[in-house]
């Protein structure tokens, strides 16, 4: 297996987990864990939406057969915005705004790259859907900050 997934399976389970390290780890999983749910199940809704109002237009769509829900022939096809990349942005903007160390910046920084490259590594998402779901996840994090 390339070590490129292994770490990324491993930065999408610390998505999951991302609350254990905080000051206060009950309170602000509740708060996380809502707007986890929030942003996925918005982010489910614009992916088929605009892969239903814009057919032809292929950034809209996964760049390969081989990911997501495409496996299962379903109709639900879209990428755009990558909802792993809004997930580790989501997670890495909150831990850099609650622990503002440069510990904390280059491990989010390095998160983020490294689940983008995952990402486009296995042909789940193209580079557009890659920033627009770091763009969201991001943003969603500052503001519920």
């Amino acid at each position: 297996m390339h070590p490129l997934v292994v770490i990324g399976n491993i930065l999408t389970v610390f998505i999951l987990v991302c609350p254990l390290v905080y000051k206060d780890p009950y309170t602000f999983a509740k708060k996380y864990y809502v707007h986890l749910a929030i942003m996925s199940i918005s982010l489910m809704i614009v992916r088929y939406t605009l892969v239903k109002v814009f057919p032809h237009v292929a950034v809209f769509h996964r760049p390969s057969s081989s990911c997501g829900p495409q496996k299962t022939k379903e109709l639900y096809t879209g990428g755009m915005p990558s909802g792993h990349m809004a997930s580790i942005a989501l997670c890495c903007t909150l831990l850099s705004l609650t622990y503002p160390t440069i510990f904390v910046a280059i491990f989010g920084a390095f998160a983020i790259v490294t689940m983008a490259a995952f990402r486009y590594h296995i042909q789940c998402h193209n580079i557009p859907q890659i920033i627009a779901g770091t763009l969201i996840g991001g943003l969603w994090g500052k503001y519920i900050y």
